[in-house]
């Protein structure tokens, strides 16, 4: 039996809530702020957009959609989807751990912003069909136990012509062939008693409780295949920091960082359309 064959789906579904009911996504970086105010928000998303990955506002275009209807499908804390509202859209967001989402709507209303909020599985979308514009999902989709679903999923309650915007782990990355299965795997001896897929549930997403959620990777033609329902796919790779490549960042401009992250990052962002 495999690391994923393990636990049923709904197991790997209570994983995930241990995992961010007791984390919520990058609210360890304003740790000591109020969560849902001002003060926590603007110490979460300086780490977000200027720390950690400053090319997402360009990459995603969160001022792009004006006047349209947006799903967020694992919102957690809102942080995304306040750029969007902020940017006119008319903002959903669904998430399948209650915690983060009532930090999302404490930090709605402290913003003065207008958003739903709703808990529900990626899986089994509770929309009628062709009910939003745009669908966006950052991370989140690989974490489920049937991802071909939840992208169905997403297919099925986009407009005709509506965009999904997804991102997921990139296989042929530098973090998953370095980080993971050589420093992880091979130095600290890991995938001589675990498999890949259990070496990446135990390291990726590590947190207090304890939690092992489920962690997928895709290629590029993996990917594809996903989205194979749509009727134009495209893919960009992005993420890579210095602290990745030790043994060369001193060597490497930021411009050669910057490259090499567009073919080797960790972050696969796919855009589509319906």
């Amino acid at each position: 039996m495999s690391w994923i064959e393990s636990r049923t789906d709904e197991e790997w579904k209570i994983e995930t809530q241990k995992q961010w009911g007791n984390d919520p996504c990058c609210a360890v970086y304003a740790e000591g702020e109020e969560p849902g105010t001002v003060p926590f928000y603007d110490r979460v998303r300086k780490f977000r957009y200027t720390d950690y990955a400053p090319w997402m506002h360009e990459a995603i275009g969160f001022d792009r959609y004006n006047g349209k209807k947006l799903l967020e499908i694992g919102c957690g804390m809102g942080i995304d989807l306040m750029e969007f509202a902020k940017g006119g859209a008319a903002v959903t967001g669904i998430d399948l751990t209650r915690e983060p989402l009532e930090i999302a709507g404490k930090g709605f209303e402290s913003h003065s912003l207008k958003g739903e909020f709703h808990r529900m599985d990626s899986e089994k979308l509770e929309f009628p069909d062709g009910s939003f514009d745009v669908v966006y999902s950052f991370g989140v989709l690989h974490h489920t136990p049937n991802t071909q679903k939840a992208i169905d999923e997403v297919h099925r309650v986009l407009k005709p012509g509506g965009e999904a915007i997804v991102m997921l782990y990139y296989k042929n990355s530098i973090h998953y062939w370095w980080a993971q299965m050589f420093i992880h795997g091979v130095l600290r001896l890991k995938l001589f008693r675990m498999s890949p897929d259990e070496l990446l549930s135990s390291n990726v997403e590590v947190s207090h409780s304890g939690a092992k959620p489920l962690v997928k990777v895709y290629n590029k033609k993996q990917a594809r295949e996903l989205f194979k329902n749509f009727s134009s796919t495209s893919l960009e790779v992005y993420q890579l920091q210095r602290y990745e490549i030790p043994l060369i960042s001193s060597l490497l401009s930021d411009a050669q960082v910057e490259s090499l992250s567009r073919k080797f990052g960790w972050f696969l962002l796919i855009k589509a359309v319906k």
